[in-house]
């Protein structure tokens, strides 16, 4: 599905759906039977290398969170050595 599409799909759903909760449902066959895992939709990051919008559950949101709070301190050093060459 494009974002086109999707956009599109939303746009014509009934006024009343619209404060419904969005939710990712992965299904699986395993033995025969069917099952599904629900996870609602907490964040979104669109990947222009990829040309792909990426939704994540909460606890992807949480991991991608992690991962921002352990680059940021990085990203401040080297912004404060720059600052300190540059004073």
């Amino acid at each position: 599905m494009t974002v086109t599409e999707l956009k599109n799909w939303l746009t014509n759903l009934p006024e009343d759906k619209a404060d419904y909760t969005v939710i990712m449902r992965d299904l699986k066959e395993i033995e025969e039977k069917v099952y599904n895992r629900d996870s609602p939709v907490s964040y979104g990051i669109v990947d222009d290398k990829t040309k792909q919008v990426n939704l994540y559950d909460t606890a992807s949101t949480i991991i991608i969170q992690k991962i921002k709070d352990s680059i940021q301190p990085k990203e401040e050093k080297i912004k404060g050595s720059l600052d300190q060459e540059n004073g």
